[in-house]
């Protein structure tokens, strides 16, 4: 009886001894963590005395085939630069022989004479900065146009080589207008080491070689120019006025028959054009317009009657101060005072001209003050 209690013991327990097993094996079998993996490196390359000749040799000549090429860049690269230097560099057919200086119009009709410029071709050829035998392959143009260009008197240039040993510097200067006064910074017309002249654009260029046809421009006389930069434009105020003037009765000077000689700048409010007949006019610096139109009206009738003017003031709106010449052969009459009619009045019933005073002539020879009504 104990015997079959013991096996009914033994069977009964069974499955809880295989459920135990099973538990057991599950937990030996789940997949460890990933931090808790150690790899450990396996080197499975062969390794023999005979292998480690056979990768030396190669190494070597590995190294000889690098060191091979190495020395044939270097031999190829010497014989480039010396075809280079013989070819190029050091053949004289690229070295500057001549720097030749033109002009647009000379450039375009070779025949034609240049005219004198502020600047001669020497002057220019040197601010090229270049030397004879340069090669013009290592020419660098954009700087010696920079150089050519900083000159007060060029306004624009061109260069072009043609490898024939010539470097061609087509320039064109500024033509002047104008000589520049100003006593106060020490500038003079036609001072051999100090004097400046302008162009129509207002730019101040210093003068070094004096030309024969800059003795015939006109002077702007002011002292009211605080500062002149060579190479920048004049920006004073009755400065500008002054160009204004002098340009505008430059282009009269066929009408009035006479030529101007210079515009000065007596004081604050007004600027005095005097011409080669010695006659003076004086202007308002504002307001050259209306003052311009009265003159041109006073130029008509003074060559119309052949008045031997010296002096007239057109900065009066309504009657115009007007001093005219007395010469010994003169008649002892005087120009009466002309009114200006407008075409409206002209066409009304005729009135009672203005009054003039009549003017006294004190000795023979001397000037005589007219007033007309302008």
């Amino acid at each position: 009886m104990v015997i079959i209690t013991d096996i009914l013991i033994i069977v009964l327990d069974e499955p809880k001894q295989s459920k135990k097993k099973n538990r057991v094996n599950s937990t030996f079998r789940s997949k460890p963590k990933a931090e808790d993996v150690v790899r450990l490196p396996l080197d499975l390359e062969a390794d023999s005395p005979k292998l480690r000749a056979l990768k030396q040799a190669e190494k070597r000549k590995r190294g000889f085939r690098k060191a091979a090429m190495l020395l044939l860049i270097i031999a190829l690269a010497a014989l480039g630069r010396a075809a280079v230097n013989e070819t190029l560099l050091q053949n004289p057919r690229f070295t500057l022989q001549e720097i030749k200086v033109e002009t647009p119009e000379t450039l375009a009709n070779p025949k034609l004479q240049p005219e004198p410029g502020i600047l001669s071709n020497n002057q220019i050829q040197a601010a090229c900065g270049l030397t004879k035998g340069t090669n013009l392959l290592t020419v660098d143009l954009s700087a010696v146009r920079e150089r050519i260009t900083q000159l007060p008197a060029i306004s624009s240039v061109s260069i072009k080589r043609n490898f024939s040993g010539r470097l061609t510097v087509v320039a064109t200067q500024r033509k002047p207008i104008a000589w520049v006064k100003c006593e106060p910074l020490g500038w003079n017309p036609k001072h051999p080491l100090h004097c400046m002249v302008v162009d129509a654009e207002g730019i101040a260029i210093p003068v070094e070689v004096m030309q024969a046809s800059f003795n015939d421009l006109p002077m702007i006389d002011d002292k009211t120019i605080d500062q002149i930069t060579p190479g920048k434009a004049i920006t004073s105020v009755r400065f500008v006025a002054c160009m204004k003037l002098l340009k505008a009765l430059k282009t009269r000077e066929a009408k009035a028959g006479c030529k101007l000689v210079s515009v000065t700048v007596p004081g604050t409010f007004a600027l005095d054009a005097r011409f080669d007949n010695g006659s003076t006019v004086t202007f308002s610096y504002d307001d050259l317009d209306v003052q311009l139109q009265r003159y041109d009206r006073f130029v008509a009738e003074a060559r119309q009657k052949d008045w031997n003017v010296q002096s007239v003031n057109l900065v009066a709106m309504h009657n115009v101060p007007v001093n005219f010449k007395i010469t010994k052969s003169a008649t002892t009459s005087l120009p009466a005072a002309i009114p200006v009619v407008s075409q409206v009045a002209s066409s009304a019933p005729a009135s009672t001209p203005p009054s003039t005073r009549a003017a006294r002539n004190t000795s023979s020879g001397k000037s005589t003050r007219k007033t007309s009504s302008h």
